[in-house]
């Protein structure tokens, strides 16, 4: 079973680092990569192709637009991310077709560009029109959207005017909709081509009264920009679809085939846990895939109440345990590593039955190793760091760097700072330090160390990589 991640911190990220960038249209922003599944992206120059010779089905490369947003498609650290892309990917990937990606900044531009660059179809979170959009045709919907209007909370008349993106699809729904949702206001439309992310920078500087986003946009820009709030559900449950370039029929009808099939299949199910998991203020006006949102983010992992109580037992936060787990497995109870270390904390044969208990064939189970691990950090805990100098937050480090490299590495490490005038009961710049050094002959070969060579590059980056996890975790949950 694959973890349930809730990836709002990612997201927020990316939106922050959005808010410096110039709006610019068909802007490739990213460098050459190719995704860990095989699909290829690169940067592309504009220029004109007929998708319609140039079939993905028969050539097997998928020409794709997609907006560059938090919603819907972007990179971090080398790794592309995104609802709309995972969820296509899937396709893609079933299909063995590698894809060429055009980054597109202005959802506005989406249609046009979809014909100029002889796109095949493309990918933002396009809200399925009762009357399509000329020269385009929509899959069936992926997962349904709330939309949602967005307000400053110092604002507490009633809303009367709202600013909208002139010719953004999700315009072109509200407008066309038999429900009518934008009879009640008076509607601006931008004059210039802006981004929904501008827009709600500018309700949150209060320089317009309101807009209507996504539920999940609205909560990424709530994240960042804490006193926007909701005012209302303007659309419950809207359907969001893939945009195909008019020809592309027979692709689009591929791609429904393959969702009437997939859509309900564990991988579909968990990519929209990942990425539609939103704050509680929301979760109180909308529901997700059948799911109350305040659940789901509720969830960091399948195994939480395991973690909270074998967490509880050895009086350590249960964020900080999970944390771990985290870093050690990403949460997969059968992945055994080349060295033998097995399941979600990734603890050796001989650790499992020593301290847990915990036999070969057991081993893998959820409970059974966390049990292990959870009673191993205990021993390390009862038997190492016990000067009453060092700190609570020091002394998790160290039992944390402790379950990665063996607690002998960093008494080491202490032993080296009492050595070189550093503090042996302070993390940070002192034994962190004294840990990476440990690499060097130096300092391994030092008569104050008995244990010899140490990779501390990789022990501080594991202790360093679960405090912000925790972090993260300690502010959501």
């Amino acid at each position: 079973m694959k973890q349930v991640v809730i990836f709002i911190p990612l997201l927020i990220f990316f939106y922050c680092c959005q808010s410096a960038k110039k709006e610019f249209p068909n802007e490739a922003v990213n460098d050459l990569l190719l995704d860990s599944s095989g699909i290829l992206i690169y940067k592309t120059e504009p220029h004109i192709d007929d998708p319609v010779v140039l079939n993905p089905l028969k050539t097997k490369k998928l020409k794709l637009l997609i907006v560059n947003n938090a919603n819907t498609f972007f990179v971090y650290k080398g790794e592309a991310f995104g609802l709309e892309y995972e969820l296509l990917k899937l396709f893609l990937k079933e299909k063995k077709i590698d894809c060429e990606i055009i980054l597109v900044n202005n959802v506005v531009y989406i249609r046009d560009s979809l014909h100029f660059y002889g796109g095949h179809m493309a990918a933002s979170t396009f809200i399925i029109p009762d009357k399509p959009m000329p020269a385009v045709c929509y899959s069936k919907p992926i997962y349904m959207a709330d939309l949602v209007l967005v307000k400053h909370k110092d604002h507490v008349q009633k809303i009367t005017n709202v600013t909208l993106l002139k010719d953004a699809p999700y315009v072109h729904y509200l407008r066309t909709n038999s429900n009518k949702p934008l009879d009640s206001f008076t509607v601006t439309y931008t004059a210039e081509l802006l981004t929904k992310e501008f827009l709600l920078r500018q309700v949150n500087k209060k320089e317009i009264e309101a807009t209507i986003v996504d539920a999940n946009e609205a909560a990424i820009a709530m994240a960042v920009f804490p006193d926007l709030v909701l005012e209302k559900i303007i659309e419950h449950n809207a359907p969001v679809g893939f945009m195909f370039h008019s020809e592309m029929d027979t692709l689009r009808s591929a791609f429904d085939s393959w969702l009437v099939k997939n859509k309900n299949t564990s991988d579909y199910q968990w990519i929209l846990k990942k990425y539609r998991s939103l704050p509680a203020d929301i979760a109180d006006l909308t529901q997700t895939q059948g799911h109350s949102v305040k659940e789901l983010l509720s969830v960091i992992s399948l195994y939480d109440d395991i973690i909270k109580k074998h967490a509880k037992e050895i009086g350590w936060d249960w964020r900080m345990v999970a944390s771990l787990i985290h870093q050690e497995s990403h949460f997969k109870p059968n992945l055994k590593s080349w060295e033998g270390a097995c399941g979600l904390m990734q603890v050796m044969p001989r650790t499992a039955l020593i301290y847990g208990r915990v036999s070969d064939k057991d081993i893998f189970k959820p409970q059974a190793n966390i049990i292990a691990g959870t009673k191993y950090i205990r021993w390390i805990e009862n038997n190492y760091f016990l000067d009453s100098a060092i700190t609570k937050s020091n002394k998790e480090k160290f039992i944390l760097a402790s379950y990665n490299a063996g607690a002998g590495h960093v008494e080491d490490a202490r032993a080296l700072c009492k050595k070189y005038k550093l503090d042996p009961n302070v993390w940070e710049d002192n034994v962190e330090k004294m840990l990476l050094a440990k690499t060097q002959p130096k300092y391994y070969n030092d008569k104050v160390c008995k244990y010899g060579y140490c990779r501390g590059y990789e022990t501080t980056d594991y202790v360093n990589t679960i405090l912000r996890y925790y972090k993260d975790y300690t502010y959501y949950y």
